[in-house]
């Protein structure tokens, strides 16, 4: 056989590029789809492998409504009891007691009994649940937030998380309560010991006092009143009768002792015998010592009669009387008083002067011991009242103490939630609806954001035209025609 040329037209250069251009485009496209694929694929894979953490809150408010109590003590005063200035939120109190709550709520007392709540362990509860609380300023809420895997969960440990700390605040309410209690207590005791000895000492004391009822000083300084006015009057008699007895004493030159023996004297008739004989003797001596001389036996016998008249006179007078008497007393006896002469009843007058006079000065003077005596008495009984007063008030004091420390027990109850405020739930621990946090949002976001960014790099990888070294071969013969040798 001879080798033969077939001449082969060539192809047009559109014709040549449209394979490798669809052979690049077909491999950026697939390259594309698996990075897409890959990108959202593992964005995907991210996401089922991050868990997904719920939060749900609930909100609690400190009520701000005060009580106030008051026990009234008469006598005494009154014992009183006002939270409302012992608020939480009052002007008086210088510290908010949210904080102490958000103190108390992340203590492990409290973190211990949430967990024990949602049987797991204090340190599981605190790494997943991550329980906190949160303080609305200018307000008196306080909001708790725990997390959960799921929604139940993070309900279920919000719940678990506010009980807890409830129940804290009631334990240390009831501690505080407890302990004020056993201190008033204590003081309730002292009281009714004091009081038992105060009512014991009045007892005591009204079984020996003279003080029966409280009315007796009120009637004994009326009769010492009177038996004063009576003293007075009687007083004013006896002054008037002794003036009396004394003018009567002048006139007669006699004192009523001797008024009273003359006139006893006078009232015997032998001693008026006896008076009248010496008398006679007397006057007949008086005539003959005119007549005689003293030595003359007329006149000696005269004396010796007269001598014996007068022994005879004094001792019949000396009988009468009850004391011895001499011619002296006799003399002043002044036994002129007789009926004629009128002295006789002045004598009588001046005796009963003289006796109506000492009987008024034995009525002041028995008056007066009485009165005295009366005012020594009214002297103990006002001691006497005195210090029953002061035992009474003692007892009065010691029960009001009592009824105050009773009372107190009772009154201070509402004091006991001023220092640890009710906690009311004001907003039920919700049902979260969707995870915290943008991770999924970021992940899909971050996907989206590396595809585009990928097929953007691909798409002008694709759309990049070809050096003029590859687009412009070299050819001698721009228009001969390629031809092909057969092998031969």
């Amino acid at each position: 056989m001879t080798e033969s040329s077939i001449p082969i037209r060539a192809l047009p250069k559109a014709r040549q590029r449209s394979r490798p251009n669809r052979l690049k485009w077909f491999s950026y496209i697939s390259l594309g789809i698996l990075s897409n694929a890959a990108i959202f694929g593992l964005a995907f894979f991210v996401l089922e492998q991050i868990p997904r953490t719920y939060t749900s809150k609930a909100a609690a408010i400190i009520p701000g409504v005060g009580s106030q109590g008051s026990v009234q003590l008469p006598g005494v005063g009154q014992a009183s009891s006002n939270t409302g200035d012992k608020s939480p939120y009052g002007y008086l109190l210088k510290v908010d007691p949210r904080e102490n709550y958000q103190y108390i709520a992340m203590s492990e007392v409290v973190l211990k009994e949430a967990a024990a709540a949602v049987k797991t362990s204090v340190k599981d509860f605190e790494e997943f649940a991550k329980p906190r609380v949160s303080l609305d300023r200018g307000t008196t809420i306080i909001e708790f937030e725990a997390d959960g895997k799921s929604k139940l969960e993070a309900q279920r440990n919000t719940r678990a998380f506010y009980e807890a700390l409830v129940k804290r605040i009631d334990d240390l309410r009831v501690e505080e309560s407890s302990r004020q209690d056993n201190k008033t207590l204590l003081a309730l005791d002292s009281a009714n010991s004091n009081l038992k000895k105060a009512q014991t000492k009045l007892s005591q004391f009204k079984k020996k006092s003279l003080l029966k009822i409280s009315e007796q000083i009120k009637n004994l300084s009326e009769e010492v009143e009177r038996l004063r006015v009576e003293r007075a009057n009687l007083l004013a008699q006896q002054q008037a009768a002794t003036s009396g007895l004394t003018q009567l004493e002048a006139n007669l030159r006699l004192s009523t002792d001797q008024a009273a023996d003359a006139l006893m004297l006078q009232d015997d008739e032998v001693f008026k015998k006896l008076w009248q004989n010496y008398s006679d003797i007397s006057a007949n001596l008086t005539i003959l010592n005119t007549q005689w001389t003293p030595n003359s036996p007329q006149v000696i016998n005269l004396k010796a009669k007269k001598q014996a008249a007068l022994e005879a006179l004094l001792a019949r007078s000396q009988q009468l009387l009850g004391k011895r008497m001499n011619v002296q007393r006799l003399d002043n006896l002044n036994l002129g008083l007789d009926a004629q002469t009128g002295r006789a009843n002045l004598a009588q007058v001046l005796i009963n002067q003289r006796a109506q006079q000492q009987g008024l000065t034995g009525q002041v003077n028995t008056l007066a011991e009485q009165i005295a005596q009366l005012e020594s008495r009214l002297q103990t009984l006002i001691q006497e009242q005195l210090t029953l007063t002061e035992l009474e008030r003692e007892v009065q004091i010691s029960e009001a103490i009592f009824t105050a420390k009773s009372a107190q027990l009772n009154v201070n109850k509402s004091d006991h939630a001023s220092a640890y405020p009710t906690l009311q739930l004001l907003v039920e621990p919700n049902l979260p609806k969707e995870p915290v946090g943008n991770t999924k949002k970021t992940v899909i976001l971050g996907a989206v954001a590396l595809s585009l960014l990928m097929t953007t790099g691909l798409v002008i990888l694709a759309w990049e035209k070809p050096s003029s070294k590859t687009d412009a071969p070299k050819d001698s013969t721009k228009d001969s025609t390629p031809v092909l040798q057969p092998e031969s």
